[in-house]
């Protein structure tokens, strides 16, 4: 066993230490370009004014380490800041424009040094030797410290000794008490930090959890845990994710090393100065016009408007209260379920509304009866005729994508030609074009009438689309799943052929949710393939879908490269594996650029919340329809049919961005604060285990499991 754990300690170091060549290989900043020199000149963020000085003395449990103090000049005793520093980065320099920064803002810094070799394997003996290295600096230097107002910044292997240290410092040494606040970056793991810990904070301190999208190092669900957990009020908090971007002016690179002095951009000035600068003002001088900036900004591009020109993305950070995921584990050098983590016996990084078993959500009959209330149960098999819109919805958006279109719309219905025992539904808009571009919809399972996504339905038309709704119900309740592709195929053909007169077949699109989405490969194959429709504008859009069958891999590799496609997977959809989106998304074989992967997340703000569910797209009443439908779905799909139908580059953008501003927001809260974005990316992953889910990766039902491995 000791030899066991030699070796992997031995290994544990080198990993460390790999971690630390990574992060900290270089000290002196890049020559300025544009993305440094456009910094804000003044306000939040801005250069400070004060000269400061540097002094230091020898860290009392450490006598080869040293704590270093910085003070601003002709101030008396000011605020004060403990930086925690990453994992070999015992200089100081590592971080001079950062602290030169704060100290010429008027704050005081503390930085302790501890030795690298035993921050691996002995972390509570280095988080020793920090507390003892700032308790003994605020006693040298108390004329100049005022420790009713601390804030504790940290990065790395720093950033997760923060709230233990913090706590040590609130309810020991009762510090903080006119003001405090936490600014963690990139943290590494936890050590000496219980439930009891993280829910004993002062409701007084704020927050600011600060990861990088590019971070190759330390997995995103530390911050992630240590935010979701810690019981500072949602009000007080904000997650941050500062993106990457490029543009022909110059790179913006999210990785580990951001608070350094690696490299200094619009990153360090936009993403950390300024909303550091934000957070210690509303914290110690109670400044309200720091609380936007600091814990709500999610549309720094609204600030910052000259950036447009110079990125490509304005909005290159993501503000939020719900916390999502980028990257599996894998992608990460110290993932979360390492040996190392103490923290992992308490976050499992899934959480269930309620044990799965016993959450009569997540079973075939939770799932057939999702949306359907006593009311909607009487109806049984009568297919309600749809009303013009569900009565008292009102659009958020009131123009560009996503807002109302401006034609009324006339629907038909005709008996399915095929013994059926649902109808087929055609909604056609009120306007004067001949020939006009179809949408071919493609209902979930139990949702066989165009009652359930009325709302969407008729946006859609309202755009100036044929929109052709076939049900693939059939007498036999259980019937199979071939019948019920067959039922939908020959809908949708008798639909075309009665009203084919208005249709233009070169432009064509597949639109389907949960079921629906699944049938929609095979269905798009036969009309883009073997009819050869949409030589001038095709498009798929899967919403939650689920298992593809009736379609060959050969056949699935066949639709056209042309193809504009979006997959959206939604963040409290515990029906459908997302394993099943990551496959269609990655095995039909449309370039990158044309298309993108959604995903819809979650989130709260006091005491609202917004649940991105497997029945977000259902619309069959008012309560239905929120701003899920209006800017993840409806803006969405009018975006992509815009884009590819007319070669409209802005609908592009908004549609096919790439993670752009337009194609994430997702609005704002009554109070002006943003709701957090979609995500977007090429490279889809799921965060949650298979048992999450009812209809699982792993099913027998599952016909393109041994086509494609998901990543883990």
């Amino acid at each position: 066993m000791k030899a066991l754990n030699k070796k992997y300690r031995a290994c544990t170091a080198l990993a460390v230490f790999a971690a630390v060549l990574f992060s900290y290989g270089s000290t002196r900043a890049e020559e300025h370009n544009t993305c440094r020199d456009l910094v804000p000149d003044s306000g939040y963020g801005a250069p400070g004014t004060y000269a400061f000085t540097v002094d230091s003395i020898q860290n009392p449990a450490d006598r080869q380490s040293f704590v270093y103090f910085y003070r601003p000049e002709a101030r008396g005793r000011s605020p004060v800041i403990f930086f925690c520093h990453g994992i070999g980065a015992t200089d100081p320099r590592t971080y001079r424009s950062l602290i030169r920064h704060i100290a010429g803002t008027g704050m005081c810094l503390i930085y302790a040094q501890y030795p690298r070799a035993k921050a691996s394997y002995n972390p509570e003996v280095t988080y020793r030797t920090l507390w003892a290295g700032f308790t003994a600096a605020t006693e040298h230097f108390s004329a100049r410290i005022d420790t009713s107002k601390i804030g504790f910044l940290g990065h790395s292997y720093g950033g997760g000794a923060v709230p233990s240290l913090a706590h040590k410092a609130f309810t020991e040494k009762k510090w903080g008490q006119d003001g405090a606040f936490l600014f963690i970056t990139a943290p590494w793991y936890s050590y000496a930090l219980t439930p009891k810990k993280l829910h004993g904070f002062p409701s007084h301190v704020k927050l600011v959890m600060q990861v990088y999208a590019n971070d190759e190092i330390n997995d995103h669900r530390m911050a992630k845990d240590i935010y979701e957990n810690i019981t500072i009020p949602y009000s007080e908090k904000a997650y941050i994710i500062l993106h990457s971007d490029s543009s022909t002016a110059c790179t913006l690179s999210a990785d580990h090393s951001t608070p350094t002095d690696n490299r200094i951009d619009l990153l360090d000035s936009y993403g950390i100065y300024r909303v550091f600068d934000a957070l210690a003002d509303y914290s110690f001088n109670k400044n309200q016009a720091g609380k936007p900036v600091a814990l709500n900004s999610g549309v720094p591009g609204k600030e910052t408007p000259e950036l447009s020109g110079i990125v490509g993305h304005p909005a290159f950070f993501d503000v939020m209260h719900t916390p999502y995921l980028l990257h599996p584990q894998s992608y990460y050098l110290n993932f979360w379920k390492h040996a190392m983590n103490p923290r992992m016996k308490y976050q499992s990084h899934y959480k269930a509304r309620r044990p799965f078993r016993y959450d009569p959500r997540v079973t075939r009959r939770g799932y057939l009866s999702a949306t359907m209330n006593k009311r909607d149960k009487n109806l049984g098999l009568e297919d309600p005729a749809m009303t013009e819109e569900p009565t008292g919805v009102v659009n958020p958006i009131t123009e560009g994508f996503g807002s109302n279109g401006p034609y009324t719309i006339n629907e038909r219905v005709f008996p399915h030609p095929d013994m059926g025992d649902g109808n087929i539904h055609v909604f056609t808009p009120d306007c004067s074009d001949s020939l006009l571009p179809v949408i071919l919809f493609a209902h979930g399972y139990p949702w066989s009438t165009p009652y359930w996504y009325q709302g969407l339905i008729r946006f859609i038309a309202s755009k100036g689309y044929i929109v052709v709704f076939a049900s693939s119900l059939h007498r036999k309740f259980l019937s199979s799943i071939r019948t019920r592709y067959d039922l939908m195929l020959k809908g949708f053909e008798a639909a075309i052929e009665l009203v084919g007169h208005i249709v233009d077949t070169t432009r064509i699109g597949f639109a389907g949710h949960s079921f629906g989405a699944g049938a929609l490969p095979s269905i798009a194959q036969y009309y883009l393939v073997r009819k050869e429709w949409g030589s001038n504008g095709a498009f798929l859009y899967l919403m939650a879908p689920w298992y593809a069958r009736n379609i060959t891999q050969e056949q699935l590799l066949e639709i056209p490269p042309h193809t504009a496609m979006i997959v959206q997977v939604f963040d409290d959809d515990r029906f459908n594996d997302w394993r099943i989106a990551e496959d269609l998304f990655m095995t039909i074989q449309i370039p990158d650029s044309n298309k993108d992967f959604l995903v819809v997340h979650n989130d709260i703000r006091e005491n609202s919340a917004i649940r991105a569910e497997h029945i977000a797209p259902i619309s069959h009443n008012a309560e239905d329809i929120d701003r899920i439908d209006f800017y993840a779905i409806y803006k969405t799909v009018d975006a992509l049919a815009r884009a590819v139908f007319f070669d409209d580059p802005a609908a592009r953008n908004t549609a096919l961005g790439n993670g752009s501003f337009s194609q994430r927001f997702m609005g704002t809260w009554p109070d002006g604060i943003p709701v957090t974005p979609m995500s977007v990316t090429d490279r889809p992953f799921t965060p949650h285990p298979q048992k999450a889910y009812l209809f699982r990766w792993r099913r027998l039902v599952n016909r393109r499991r041994k086509f494609y491995s998901p990543r883990e």
